[in-house]
């Protein structure tokens, strides 16, 4: 009897080793095709992080400083980038969700073409965090949304009241915004004009506007069409140091820049800082890339810990040649 139970649990074993190895392995991430970021351990925190365009220095190094602070917090950090075109940046948003993000923060391009992100992001159970600038109206309805960033209105009210401060009577202003979808671009303007308003500085006008997209290039060949259509510009008012920098460069290539032409950015990045520094650009509104990406960092650590995320403003600084030297460690 006990040589019977002896050979039936043998055979019991065997037939369980049989099983066990008769069984297909699990495919690792490259024979799946899976991305091998989705293939972390069940403690993974994904978040992800879309720009509009690598050719906005700003963008890159929010978007750097976000992958450094994440990672530092042990985070998984995706980035993705979709040259200012709306459905690469909703592409950008779905792909990344499928590899797993819980949370989704872009640079919208267009706050009302990219809500479709928003419903992606709620259908797959994760957040939604506009960074810098917001979808429309804030994403009413979703519950999973929140914001970081500075009030875009803000830093053009600043720069308005700066203008208004340093701009001589009957003022003309040559304005580069980014686009008319750009809603922090708009919000910008806005705040300037109003700026103006408040001051009671009517008599400033706006001669000229363009849409320069925050880009180089258009920014100078803007410049250089302005310089021949028109006779006199004092003032040059941007959304962005990538477009005030080449105006800078076209009026000095035309011999038209001097002491008394107005220059005014927005970014206050190193290079824009340098140019107030020399004297040349006179001032730009600060956007502290640093601050905000640790703010969105931070965010993400409350939803990690199962915290209700609460948004996050940062504060601009307007910055000119009385205070240049205190932001160099920007």
């Amino acid at each position: 009897m006990k040589r019977a139970i002896s050979i039936l649990v043998a055979a019991l074993m065997l037939v369980g080793g049989l099983s066990a190895c008769c069984e297909p392995a699990a495919p690792s991430a490259e024979e799946s095709g899976a991305d091998s970021v989705s293939a972390g351990s069940a403690k993974e925190f994904i978040i992800g992080c879309e720009y509009s365009t690598s050719s906005c220095v700003y963008c890159m190094n929010f978007a750097n400083a976000i992958k450094e602070y994440g990672e530092a917090e042990g985070m998984t950090v995706l980035l993705t980038q979709a040259n200012r075109d709306v459905y690469t940046e909703i592409s950008n948003a779905e792909s990344m969700l499928a590899q797993g993000a819980q949370v989704v923060g872009g640079i919208w391009d267009d706050s009302d073409a990219c809500m479709p992100v928003a419903t992606a992001c709620a259908e797959a159970d994760a957040w939604c965090v506009g960074l810098l600038n917001g979808l429309t109206d804030r994403a009413d309805g979703y519950e999973k949304y929140a914001y970081v960033g500075s009030e875009n209105y803000d830093g053009g009210y600043l720069q308005g009241q700066w203008l208004a401060e340093h701009l001589p009577q009957n003022a003309e202003i040559f304005y580069m915004a980014s686009h008319d979808g750009d809603q922090q671009s708009l919000a910008r303007e806005e705040g300037m004009l109003t700026a103006l308003k408040d001051a009671g500085r009517d008599d400033v006008t706006v001669a000229a506007r363009e849409d320069a997209h925050n880009n180089r290039d258009e920014g100078l060949k803007i410049m250089e069409n302005w310089l021949q259509a028109y006779d006199n510009i004092k003032c040059v008012v941007t959304t962005a140091d990538e477009t005030a920098l080449p105006a800078i460069e076209a009026m000095k290539a035309a011999d038209r820049f001097d002491g008394d032409v107005i220059v005014a950015g927005f970014d206050a990045s190193a290079e824009a800082q340098d140019s107030i520094a020399a004297g040349e650009m006179s001032m730009s509104v600060l956007q502290d890339y640093k601050a905000q990406a640790k703010a969105f960092i931070e965010l993400c650590i409350e939803i990690r810990d199962g915290k209700e995320p609460t948004d996050k403003i940062v504060p601009f600084s307007a910055v000119d040649a009385s205070n240049v030297a205190d932001y160099k460690d920007y």
